[in-house]
């Protein structure tokens, strides 16, 4: 475990030496510790972290919330928000970050290690493809549609008919149509560089969709129909996707 680092966001001292104890214990590498907004993203860029345990409550104007924006705004690293309070309106906020855990204080070893490692699975990278499976990848794209091996048969799903593609289980995705929802051996980031930018789009971390069949945008909300079906907008998604469709106002 000694690999991964994690940045430390805390302002208490105390509690800073005590979640440093116990990282060290469970074998993490510390990346650095921040004790404002400011100086954690200094850190976060200087150091690139695999994973930030992130307090809510920060001294100075910003938050850690407003940290976790600010890096979700161009990263996927992992954040794990901690907090002594546990008022509603905070929930809410830290929600639409869309962090991988949020733990009150005092933070209990197991509790900390299994969002630790929790964290890390889900947003673990996919493993690099060798040659051959590249050469393979390519070849069951084409400009029109992709094969997707169903049993022993290679069966093409026509691009212009996916509606939107989600995570279904570790390294598979579901590629949904009106008709059909089809897995696919492929991570999400393999499938979002390979299909046409200019009708696809990442809405959330476990979601891709087709501009084509979107019939509603709700931006205060954060979500979108296609058709019936309503999907949440990351917030860090959110201004790429506007970008992306045409709208007047």
């Amino acid at each position: 475990m000694g690999s991964v680092r994690i940045l430390l966001v805390e302002d208490d001292e105390l509690q800073a030496e005590k979640v440093k104890f116990q990282l060290e214990c469970m074998e993490y590498d510390l990346a650095g510790h921040a004790q404002n907004a400011s100086d954690a993203l200094a850190l976060f860029h200087t150091t690139k972290p695999d994973l930030v345990l992130l307090d809510i409550n920060l001294e100075g104007d910003r938050d850690g919330i407003e940290v976790a924006e600010s890096i979700r705004a161009k990263y996927n690293t992992p954040i794990i928000f901690v907090t002594s309070l546990a008022e509603r309106t905070t929930l809410e906020r830290a929600k639409e970050m869309e962090p991988d855990a949020y733990l009150l204080k005092p933070l209990k070893d197991m509790e900390l290690e299994a969002a630790i490692e929790l964290a890390l699975s889900r947003n673990a990278q996919p493993t690099p493809l060798s040659e051959p499976d590249k050469a393979e990848w390519q070849d069951l794209i084409i400009e029109d549609g992709i094969f997707v091996k169903v049993g022993k048969v290679l069966k093409k799903v026509m691009i212009n008919d996916i509606i939107y593609i989600s995570t279904s289980a570790d390294k598979y995705c579901d590629l949904n149509t009106a008709s059909q929802q089809l897995s696919i051996r492929r991570s999400l980031s393999d499938l979002e560089i390979s299909l046409p930018p200019r009708h696809f789009v990442r809405i959330h971390r476990t979601t891709i969709v087709n501009t084509r069949f979107i019939t509603e945008v709700n931006e205060a909300e954060q979500w979108l129909k296609l058709g019936e079906l309503k999907l949440a907008i990351g917030r860090s998604f959110k201004k790429n996707l506007l970008e992306r469709i045409q709208f007047f106002g």
